[in-house]
């Protein structure tokens, strides 16, 4: 398995336009992805491998079970960060809601 050339291909498939998208962000089916690897099965450390590969080209490979999706790294650049006084405020909301216990439970 080549791994370079799986991700070389998939990147420039990423690069062309694609469903009316200037960029063509796309997910790809097991199958797909078995037969660019011209194997029958890929073991998780073949995809780890894949992965690690896309993320060193710049891209972000995210497993979602049946089928993977592809993403340019910049995509996420501008995403608003998670301030800690951010994070503080949120924990603190979810610990001041506590269950409430229902008769059933006290009888």
């Amino acid at each position: 398995m080549d791994v370079t050339k799986i991700v070389r291909q998939l990147a420039e498939l990423y690069r062309t336009p694609l469903g009316g998208k200037a960029r063509g962000r796309f997910r790809i089916s097991m199958k797909l992805l078995r037969k660019c690897a011209g194997r029958k099965r890929l073991f998780s450390d073949e995809i780890e491998e894949i992965r690690r590969e896309f993320y060193q080209q710049g891209y972000i490979l995210i497993d979602m079970e049946t089928s993977f999706a592809l993403l340019s790294q910049s995509i996420f650049r501008n995403y608003c960060r998670v301030t800690e006084p951010m994070l503080a405020t949120c924990i603190s909301l979810a610990q001041d809601i506590e269950p409430q216990d229902s008769a059933t439970d006290e009888q």
